[in-house]
Formats: C-alpha cells, structure tokens, sequence
C-alpha cells in the first residue's frame, strides 16, 4: 500500500494512506499513472527519474511515498476532506469491496421511465434519485461556517470527490430549504459580504 505526500503551496507537506485518497478520482488517476510509469522509466530524463525513483519500492520493502503537489488547496481544507474520506470509507461497503463506485455515483438520467408527467413528478422523481443519505456524522461535520463549507466544495470539485459534493450541496439545499428568492439573496450576500 502506498503513501501518499501531499505538498501544498506554503510547503507544508501532509502523509496520508493512498487507499484513503483513492476516494478522489484526481488523486486516484495521479496514483494510477505515477505506480504505471514509475515502473516504465528508461525513456524519462534524469530528472523525472530521479523523482520516479523516489515513488518505486524501496530495496528493503517498504512500500512507496509518492508527492502529489496540491497547490490551490489549503492544509485545513485537506485534513477536513481526509477526515471525510476517512468515514467515507467505514461506512461504504461497496467502495471498500473495490466495486467501481463511479457507477454508482454517477447517476443517468437517460433511465427515466417514458410517459406524461405532472409538473413535480418529473422534479420529485429526480431528486429522489441523486439526493444523498446524510448520516448524523456527516450532518454534525458539515455544520460549519458558509466560507468553509465553500472552500470544502471547491476543493471537492477539483479533487473529483462526487460524494462529497452530494452531501455538501444537500446542506446547502437544506439551509436555503423553505426561504423566498429574497431572502436567498440575502444570505449569500451576508455570507459573502457582499452589499
């Protein structure tokens, strides 16, 4: 099992397990294509072998430290996400049965079933099949501030971290649940200091 370092743009530098960041389809591919061409080095220069070396097994066994620069994301946000993650994984059996979640993660709407619809039906039938479960966990870790709740979803759109978008933007829908245009507004505005 690899380790993964994540480097960030003040150079403080996180250790997390790979298999804990593989819930990111971007730092999943980067570990993919880093373990596929760290084993494939003789067309590389010097230079990109010495860092491909540094992501192989070593001589005595232990398993491979492979950086991943994430310039656009703080360390704060990072631990949140990893926390997240973390969860994520004692609580989905399919994820950690390595059945290939984007299947379930990615909903079509191409199985829609015909026929005339009312004007919520259509609405109504469609929420039910992307709005996420939320458990109390995930309810009490994302009640937080609106800035760091955006800041979490910015780094989960960049990270490609589906479920956590889900469950972010389910607790959003849920505080903007019941207000009128205006007072949406207004909380955004608040929220941004916007005048």
């Amino acid at each position: 099992m690899s380790t993964v370092r994540l480097v960030f743009a003040n150079g403080e530098k996180l250790t997390s397990n790979a298999n804990t960041l593989r819930v990111s389809g971007y730092i999943s591919k980067l570990i993919n294509n880093l373990e596929v061409n760290g084993d494939n080095s003789d067309s590389e220069s010097d230079s990109d072998n010495e860092s491909k070396n540094e992501n192989k097994h070593t001589a005595n066994g232990k398993s491979p430290t492979i950086d991943i620069p994430l310039d656009n994301i703080t360390p704060e946000t990072m631990k949140l996400i990893i926390s997240w993650c973390n969860h994520y994984l004692e609580t989905n059996k399919a994820f950690n049965n390595n059945i290939d979640s984007s299947n379930e993660s990615s909903k079509s709407y191409n199985n829609i079933p015909a026929g005339t619809w009312s004007d919520n039906s259509l609405d109504e039938y469609i929420s039910t099949q992307t709005s996420p479960i939320l458990d109390n966990w995930e309810r009490d870790f994302l009640n937080m501030d609106s800035s760091y709740l955006q800041d979490l979803l910015i780094a989960a759109n960049f990270l490609d971290i589906e479920p956590l978008i889900d469950s972010i933007c389910s607790i959003i829908a849920d505080q903007l649940r019941g207000k009128s245009p205006q007072e949406v507004v207004n909380s955004i505005r608040s929220a941004h200091n916007i005048l």
